[in-house]
């Protein structure tokens, strides 16, 4: 996924959306993406939101539920 700072103006996150969009339909875009592995998946900057925040719900709750701790070196 593509993300931008916080703050940046609507307008310009619609308008690079619909950019990434139309690039990531185009079938050598597609192919180059499949050859690395990589699934290739067109959103709305909302369904993308929602898509993260899902994530976080469940990552959150399996590193509690596995007591998954980090140890910060020095």
């Amino acid at each position: 996924g593509i993300a931008a700072p916080a703050g940046t103006a609507p307008a310009l996150i619609t308008q690079l959306n619909g950019i990434m969009n139309q690039g990531l339909v185009q079938a050598d875009v597609i192919a180059r993406f499949e050859k690395n592995g990589l699934e290739v998946a067109t959103t709305t900057p909302r369904e993308f939101g929602t898509m993260i925040a899902a994530d976080l719900r469940m990552w959150t709750k399996i590193i509690k539920e596995a007591k998954i701790t980090v140890d910060v070196l020095p």
